[in-house]
């Protein structure tokens, strides 16, 4: 028999949503200022977390995942993702234990006082219809939907890193993702297994849980490179299931670093969304039709495109048609109208150019803040002060499979469009140059020239 998933109305998946008065925010927002910048200037919050915080994001995470994998496949080595996940982590935090993380970090005298009477004396009460339960104390948990309550979170686990034998680790607050990586696959379901009896003390010390049943595991490989093992990983004497792909802060990774499962869920949604702008071409203005086609369409191609971009043409190709399909219905065009005309006119940029300019983005970022690092990083080869006549020497790679990893994109759209590198100089702010670069691609973006053939390797 398989164990039947948990219902979605069961009474065990309920969270509690914490009713904050507006003075209350406003309190909080100063308190999580002074706390987060405390932690920043101190360098207490460990550089693999990425959650709430500045400068940093899921796309971030994701292309940190993806270039240790893709760099351990250049090595030829196997690479073990566990993806923990943790049961009811914000609402399992231990207020003690919390305080005492706090004090150790700095956070001492009237300042501890502040936070530990935020989190004492709050009440709870579950209202069904005119029912309405008794008040509950609670002990434990920061409040959910508050705005410091993130921050109290990601210091409870911030030492995490701290584990014995603790290999590479992503943090996205309570997401976790830790890898293993060496020639033999079963020396790494070894380090997996003394690694979670590890986890399994810190977690009795945190009082925190973790759920083996959502708890998966992937091996990254190549896919021509195989393996047998009869080896198992388990978690306190539960075994944990291998995947072969998984969905991680909303993008399905394989096993094999092909992302057209991913691309099969993104075609599923935006068919759906373009079925939408179908029922409703002829009852709304083309400018509601634009704003449909950003919040439904836009917006699905845009997360995390430097993660899943780099998968096949055929893949890019088929998310492309349904851009077409979607600029004719917002004109009412016949079926094969030609529609670079329309693309133009409503200043929207085809798959590869959207890609084209998030590069372009994080490009514009490491020039401004390091410009001679960027420069070093890249490999300049002539020593030019002018920026239109650099060129940019890209790794040497073993696999196709080094063709994702950004230090190979970035020199290879810089050499591909060296117009960039002079919009950055001529720009003064990021919001100005994010208006140069996107009319920069719309005037390179024709219909018949999609770019498919540029740096899409499979």
């Amino acid at each position: 028999s398989t164990d039947r998933p948990e219902p979605t109305r069961a009474n065990c998946n309920y969270r509690p949503i914490s009713v904050l008065p507006m003075f209350s925010k406003v309190i909080e927002e100063a308190i999580n200022f002074r706390l987060t910048n405390f932690f920043q200037q101190k360098n207490i919050i460990v550089k693999n977390q990425y959650g709430f915080q500045k400068k940093k994001s899921t796309e971030m995470a994701l292309l940190d995942i993806k270039d240790k994998i893709v760099d351990n496949i250049e090595k030829k080595l196997f690479t073990v993702g566990l993806f923990l996940d943790f049961k009811k982590a914000f609402d399992s935090v231990k207020h003690d234990v919390l305080l005492l993380k706090l004090s150790r970090y700095g956070v001492r005298g009237i300042a501890l006082d502040i936070v530990k009477s935020y989190l004492e004396n709050r009440v709870q009460y579950t209202n069904i219809g005119n029912a309405k339960s008794e008040f509950g104390k609670i002990t434990c948990g920061v409040p959910q939907g508050s705005i410091l309550g993130p921050l109290l979170f990601i210091m409870y686990i911030n030492d995490i890193v701290n584990i014995p034998l603790t290999p590479d680790i992503i943090l996205y607050a309570d997401d976790t993702n830790v890898f293993f990586s060496g020639p033999d696959i079963d020396d790494l379901m070894l380090k997996a297994n003394i690694w979670l009896q590890n986890l399994s003390t810190w977690l009795r010390a945190n009082r925190l849980n973790l759920n083996a049943k959502k708890t998966k595991f992937i091996v990254f490989r190549p896919r021509n490179k195989t393996y047998i093992s009869k080896n198992i990983i388990s978690f306190q004497g539960q075994p944990i299931e291998r995947v072969a792909s998984l969905k991680f802060l909303g993008v399905f990774f394989h096993e094999y670093l092909d992302w057209s499962v991913h691309i099969n869920y993104l075609r599923k949604n935006i068919s759906r969304a373009v079925g939408i702008l179908c029922t409703l071409r002829s009852l709304l203005p083309v400018w509601l039709k634009r704003q449909i086609y950003y919040a439904t369409i836009h917006s699905h191609l845009h997360y995390c495109l430097l993660i899943w971009g780099t998968t096949t043409k055929t893949n890019l190709k088929n998310l492309y048609l349904l851009q077409k399909r979607a600029v004719r219905l917002i004109e009412l065009l016949p079926f094969r109208s030609h529609t670079a005309p329309f693309f133009e006119k409503h200043r929207l940029l085809v798959i590869n150019n959207i890609r084209y300019k998030k590069l372009a983005m994080i490009i514009y970022r490491e020039v401004k803040s390091n410009r001679i690092e960027f420069f070093r990083k890249y490999h300049e080869r002539n020593h030019s002060h002018n920026l239109r006549h650099i060129s940019f020497k890209k790794d040497t790679l073993r696999t196709i499979y080094g063709t994702q990893k950004l230090t190979y994109q970035i020199p290879h759209f810089l050499n591909e469009h060296p117009t960039v590198m002079a919009l950055i100089e001529q720009s003064s702010s990021i919001y100005v140059f994010k208006k140069k670069i996107h009319t920069f691609l719309l005037k390179t973006q024709t219909d018949s020239h999609t770019s498919f053939d540029s740096f899409y390797f499979m």
